[in-house]
């Protein structure tokens, strides 16, 4: 008799005997062994102890087999003698599920619990377990999908027949044990409907869909109509799983089971609850060499679909498997290998004429195979899906999300007002259903952070919407400025031609556009002397109006790398147009587009950015997608002359020095956050700063106040003296000249040089 003990280090298919037992039962290092309750594949072998001391007539397993081999006995170690052939290959591998030996409940057994994981899932870990090793009659494994447990034992194995073994449609017998290759096909039986594995499972954790997408999920599987294959396309996060699993529901093996019984005719068959088999990409195995394993495991996919039809196949994220990019050549082979076995198991369901519907998501069309985009396959069905378009969109999904993470049975729990929702919904402009959903959840932990409470309130889903931005502009600084029209002080003129801007782009006054057949103005660009509030305009642009803000500085375009800077310009406009309405703000345009004619990576960035300018949305009527392009530059002399024609930027804002009233604003905004005497007012600095930009009487008053620190540390306010010394520090850099230049610019564009 053995005694079994626990040792943690050692995996679910490893042991170790002591060198005593293994005399007795004369094993030699390599034989092959197995233990009678059927618990595992054992390969004899001197092992290190893994943790704990070998004792005499002891085996060591871990915990799931101790589980399995306790209260047994005698344990019997059996030789297994390889034959002269060699140790068979298994061409397929039939499971079940079973409840553990030593399970005294099987109402509380975990074992036996249906799963919310698919079948695929379960053969994923099998597959890995077995992985090149033995397999045999009545073997038994226990895995694990997070806090679900599962008992398997095998049923059934066969071999290829006797000198058939690469033939692909070669006979089967029956075999006792052999070794799982990437090849095997791993198949399921339920006999008497025991097994209760649930089959598609997978929640998506997309949350809610567009207006179009919901009423087209209402009106049903379209498999009926003729149509086998339906796509799914659209953006990250629009909600493609979420329809895939609305339009592929679960259905057990039980529920299956009971149609059979009953006996139902097909057309009763096809109107009831569907069984499905969903394929999770990120399960299938990865890597150099995984084609093969890949397309077994789709052919097994779709064998169960066929013996169960009216079946419904489900394949999230096809495009990773069989797209039509791939990072390298071996890639792009293997990918297309697996491509044309998918398109092989559709074509044989298409002649076979069985009731078996695919339905598939990917981010296009194109990003499949050719071989699957024909119009017999998916490029006959194809459904595009958008994020919402309009805050009662946008709104209505906020309140799926709160029902969802079931915060309160009301569409907006206690600590949420309508108002607030509202607010939220339109300022969240971009927003895919996914972001909606990463926003009430960061609400909630702003809530449990501050309150240690899962209910948000108002406070918390305002702060979330200023964390959370657009997944699309995850790679630009898309923070929407807290810069404020009262924060500059003067350039009226060019705030009310952005503000017109903005209003017209965004669809307001319409009529009058359509009455006069006009269009409106695509771009702004600001110039004028440096300093002069440029980019702060157009960053209180962006807070002001409650768009998306996307900044870039014009020189970071360009790359060392062929292409690459091409690229940038136009990755910018394409995340823009995603998460309209948005604002482009391009700093230093002159940097970017300076003038054509001396060939290199320069040339090319400009005819990139003048396509993309041809192409900018101007959205107004019944269009929904606005963009706005706001260009800064303090050199327009520099700036090619394409871009600056009429139809691409349309309106040229002059930023010049501030008058007296505009720097008395100026001023008023700086002494706003210092302490300063009493004697010292906005006009008195307003009065001595005739010819300073705005950036200038900034930098006067904050000379002003380390003056008055430095000379004495214990100053209690900024004086006038300070005011003085600061003047004296603090010269204007712009001359009356220059000044004149930028004014007469637009008149005089033949000018090539300005004395900056």
């Amino acid at each position: 008799m053995l005694t079994i003990g626990v040792d943690g280090a050692l995996g679910p298919s490893e042991c170790l005997l002591a060198t005593s037992v293994m005399h007795r039962l004369g094993l030699q290092s390599g034989h092959i062994v197995r233990l009678s309750t059927s618990y595992g594949d054992v390969y004899a072998g001197v092992r290190p102890k893994r943790g704990s001391a070998v004792a005499s007539d002891k085996i060591f397993v871990n915990e799931d087999a101790a589980a399995v081999l306790v209260d047994v006995s005698p344990v019997v170690l059996c030789p297994v003698l390889l034959p002269q052939n060699g140790v068979p290959t298994l061409r397929s591998v039939t499971l079940t599920m079973v409840v553990p030996e030593n399970a005294r409940d099987a109402n509380t057994c975990d074992a036996v619990v249906p799963s919310i994981a698919s079948t695929m899932e379960w053969q994923a870990l099998f597959r890995r377990t077995l992985h090149h090793k033995i397999a045999y009659l009545h073997l038994r494994t226990t895995q694990r999908v997070l806090t679900h447990r599962i008992a398997l034992e095998v049923v059934n194995l066969s071999v290829a027949s006797q000198g058939e073994e690469s033939s692909t449609s070669a006979a089967e017998s029956d075999a006792a044990w052999g070794i799982v290759t990437d090849a095997t096909e791993v198949r399921f039986y339920n006999h008497n409907a025991a097994a209760g594995v649930s089959i598609g499972g997978q929640q998506c954790a997309s949350t809610g869909l567009g207006r179009s997408a919901v009423e087209t999920c209402q009106e049903g599987v379209p498999f009926c109509s003729g149509c086998l294959c339906t796509l799914v396309v659209g953006g990250t996060g629009v909600g493609k799983s979420r329809w895939l699993s609305l339009h592929a529901p679960t259905a057990s093996h039980t529920e299956q089971q009971r149609h059979m019984d009953a006996s139902t005719s097909p057309a009763t068959a096809a109107g009831s609850r569907r069984y499905t088999e969903w394929v999770h990409v990120d399960q299938l195995p990865q890597g150099e060499g995984s084609e093969v394993t890949t397309a077994t495991a789709l052919h097994e996919v779709f064998e169960r679909a066929r013996q169960s039809a009216p079946a419904t196949v489900a394949i999230d994220d096809l495009h990773l498997i069989c797209g039509r990019e791939a990072s390298s050549a071996g890639s792009r082979w293997a990918m297309s290998l697996i491509a044309h076995a998918l398109a092989a198991e559709l074509l044989d369901l298409q002649s076979r004429r069985l009731d078996v519907g695919v339905i598939a998501s990917a981010p296009t069309l194109a990003s499949l195979d050719a071989c699957l985009t024909v119009a017999t396959l998916f490029g006959g069905s194809v459904v595009t899906l958008e994020m919402p378009s309009g805050p009662q969109e946008r709104l209505a999904c906020l309140r799926m999300c709160l029902l969802e993470l079931r915060l309160n049975d009301s569409a907006a729990g206690p600590g949420l007002s309508e108002a607030c929702l509202l607010e939220v919904a339109e300022r969240a402009h971009g927003f895919t259903q996914r972001d909606l959903h990463r926003l009430v959840e960061t609400a909630v932990m702003q809530a449990f952070q501050t309150r240690q409470s899962i209910v948000p309130t108002d406070a918390d889903l305002r702060a979330a919407s200023a964390i959370v931005h657009p997944s699309s502009l995850k790679h630009f600084e898309v923070s929407v400025p807290t810069v404020t029209w009262a924060d500059i002080g003067g350039s009226a003129e060019a705030k009310q031609t952005l503000c017109d801007v903005v209003d017209w782009c965004l669809g307001k006054q319409s009529w009058l556009f359509t009455e006069f057949n006009l269009t409106p103005p695509k771009g702004v660009l600001l110039y004028g002397p440096p300093g002069c509030s440029k980019t702060m305009l157009a960053k209180a642009l962006a807070n002001e109006s409650r768009m998306n803000f996307i900044s870039v500085k014009g020189p970071e375009v360009f790359s060392k790398w062929v292409g690459d800077s091409e690229k940038a310009v136009r990755d910018i406009f394409e995340r823009a147009r995603a998460a309209s309405p948005c604002v482009v703000f391009i700093d230093e345009l002159d940097g970017m587009c300076g003038h054509r004619g001396r060939g290199g990576v320069s040339d090319r960035v400009i005819s990139q950015f003048l396509t993309e300018l041809d192409g900018l949305p101007a959205a107004f009527g019944e269009k929904k997608r606005a963009l706005v392009f706001v260009a800064a530059t303090n050199r327009p002399d520099s700036i090619d002359g394409a871009v600056l024609r009429p139809g691409r930027i349309d309106r040229r804002v002059y930023v010049g020095l501030p008058t007296l009233p505009e720097r008395c604003a100026i001023t008023d905004i700086q002494f706003k956050h210092l302490p300063v005497a009493a004697d010292l007012t906005a006009h008195y600095v307003a009065e001595r700063t005739e010819g300073y930009t705005g950036a200038e009487v900034v930098a006067v008053v904050k000379e002003a106040a380390f003056h008055a620190i430095t000379v004495n540390a214990s100053a209690c306010h900024v004086t006038l003296a300070d005011i003085d010394a600061a003047l004296q520090k603090v010269r204007p850099r712009i001359s009356a000249k220059d000044v004149e230049w930028y004014k007469h610019w637009p008149n005089n564009r033949k000018t090539t040089t300005a004395c900056v």
